[in-house]
């Protein structure tokens, strides 16, 4: 009968192949990071949808320039997609920190000695990098038009 302590037990695999490495972020954190930027997006997406149509569509007849004490407005847009881009770049730049982490001294994905901790930690940043980096390219997308047309565009 051979030692499984030295031969890494059943599996075969040894002992530092299986040990599993300090998680360098909670999973909740990288959840987080994985939604946030598209949040950001979400909630800046349908608040200048509804800032930008109320005031110029008061009733059935659009109105050629903003409704008097509706001059507020266009500040607005510009501050909650700046804060937006903000918050998508900071997640995004959170994912790459944590992904940067594990991506030293460890196997590489492809191995199949990986420990799964590692794989679960950079699939989820590298998917917090995604939705970061790609909710702030949709919020370049947003802040065009809203630096171009101006509002109540009639």
């Amino acid at each position: 009968m051979v030692n499984s302590t030295v031969t890494g037990g059943p599996t075969g695999r040894s002992a530092a192949a299986r040990a599993t490495p300090q998680d360098p972020a909670g999973i909740g954190l990288l959840l987080t990071v994985i939604f946030i930027g598209p949040t950001a997006w979400f909630v800046q997406f349908c608040t200048n949808y509804g800032l930008d149509s109320h005031p110029c569509y008061p009733n059935t007849i659009p109105m050629a320039h903003l409704q008097p004490g509706w001059s507020w407005v266009v500040p607005t847009f510009y501050a909650l997609n700046f804060a937006a881009m903000a918050i998508a770049l900071a997640a995004g730049f959170v994912s790459l920190r944590f992904w940067r982490k594990t991506r030293e001294g460890f196997p590489p994905i492809s191995n199949a000695l990986l420990p799964p901790s590692v794989g679960r930690i950079r699939f989820l940043a590298i998917a917090g990098m995604l939705s970061g980096f790609g909710a702030f390219g949709e919020l370049i997308g947003d802040l065009i038009p809203i630096i171009a047309v101006p509002p109540c565009f009639g």
